[in-house]
């Protein structure tokens, strides 16, 4: 599979969300790794930074925001592509300041093709013009 060598660490505090999406990268040929705390996700990719490609991140999570798991990030990895999903994005000029933040903004619910393009997208596997 081509996206074989492709890790990306999902975090969301919900189980069955990130049970479910971990499970579509999967079955889609990606590595996944995932976790229910920013804090344990930030842990993660700060001790396996060479091989995490990307990260998913819910902005709402038990102990720290998905903003506060992006700034980590960017002080461990400042290339590494973030993006962010919520159910609140919906709001006027939420989408925009997020997306001042993160790469990409996914809102929920979202179908598996939409995951699967942004994440394609943010990765660069995909042709921009569709």
């Amino acid at each position: 599979m081509p996206n074989a060598t492709i890790k990306i660490c999902v975090i969301d505090d919900d189980d069955n969300v990130r049970n479910l999406i971990s499970n579509a990268l999967t079955k889609n040929g990606y590595r996944v790794q995932d976790f229910s705390t920013g804090s344990a996700g930030v842990s993660y990719v700060r001790e396996h930074i060479a091989s995490i490609d990307l990260v998913i991140t819910d902005l709402r999570l038990p102990d720290i925001s998905g903003i506060k798991v992006r700034e980590q990030l960017s002080d461990i990895a400042p290339e590494l592509p973030v993006i962010g999903m919520s159910a609140l994005i919906n709001e006027p000029g939420l989408s925009e300041k997020y997306l001042e933040v993160f790469q990409a903004m996914m809102s929920k619910p979202f179908q598996f093709s939409e995951l699967l393009d942004k994440v394609d997208k943010t990765l660069g596997l995909s042709n921009p013009d569709g």
